[in-house]
């Protein structure tokens, strides 16, 4: 064997050791890698001779062995990873949390304005009006009540009359809501006293008092109003056919308008 084949012996023992000692450096990294040592001993060897063993032996040893090289070479891969996922985080960092930001604003507009309730149509009980006594006011227009759309109408009896109104409360959403209080409709007349509230109903008012209580998702409810009406000679006419609900939902407190069936109070001429 010639000098020139010993020679090139090492430089092929040398590559071959120092791509096992990269075998933790991606292949690509490795590939790039081992062409520039290739190259970097080529470079070197040209000024020698191809049978200069000893030459050959200190250009080798002045680049470095192939396990320091490797060393430096996985040094440098982890340090860049470790920057790499750190500008990763700082990149993402802003945007997770705008992200989180607007979850979290929706979330509360989202709780602040969720508000399912509203009047059960199939439970719709029709209001009525009791004397004194406790004997219903025959309406107005009874004989053609029952037409489709026509409101129910009373003329305001003379002395003291109890509105008997029967909320229906239907929970359309998918989450329990409480009801928390139920105000009368007939704010600002004065010719209207506190409503009774409470569940059930008979010719003197609710059977039994109100208390706050729960309408499960897709459930419904009822609840009794019986509002005092004292006389007051007026031409005008009342139309009552909404209520004001309370309702508690996660600690967000809501009032909800409810509808009920509708009616009309003509006043009276003379009291």
């Amino acid at each position: 064997m010639t000098n020139q084949d010993t020679t090139q012996d090492l430089v092929n023992h040398y590559l071959m050791t120092l791509r096992n000692q990269l075998y933790e450096v991606p292949l690509t990294a490795r590939d790039e890698f081992m062409n520039e040592i290739t190259e970097h001993i080529a470079e070197g060897r040209a000024n020698l001779d191809p049978g200069d063993i000893e030459g050959l032996s200190t250009l080798l040893a002045h680049i470095g062995s192939p396990s320091e090289l490797a060393r430096e070479v996985i040094a440098g891969q982890r340090e860049q990873q470790r920057q790499m996922g750190w500008l990763r985080r700082v990149r993402l960092g802003p945007a997770l949390a705008l992200l989180v930001a607007i979850f979290v604003v929706a979330g509360l507009l989202w709780l602040t304005h969720y508000q399912p309730l509203r009047q059960s149509p199939l439970s719709q009980t029709g209001p009525s009006i009791s004397y004194a006594s406790g004997k219903y006011v025959p309406q107005v227009n009874a004989a053609s009540s029952d037409l489709p759309g026509e409101v129910p109408i009373w003329n305001m009896p003379k002395g003291t009359s109890t509105v008997h109104i029967t909320v229906s409360i239907e929970n359309a959403g998918g989450f329990p809501i409480k009801i928390t209080g139920v105000q009368s409709p007939t704010q600002g007349w004065t010719m209207f006293g506190p409503a009774q509230v409470g569940f059930g109903q008979y010719e003197g008012g609710p059977t039994r008092p109100f208390h706050p209580f729960t309408v499960g998702g897709h459930q419904e409810s009822e609840v009794s109003l019986a509002i005092p009406m004292h006389c007051m000679a007026n031409s005008e006419t009342v139309e009552l056919s909404r209520v004001l609900v309370s309702t508690s939902f996660f600690g967000q407190t809501h009032q909800t308008w409810i509808n009920t069936a509708p009616f009309n109070i003509v006043f009276a001429k003379s009291c």
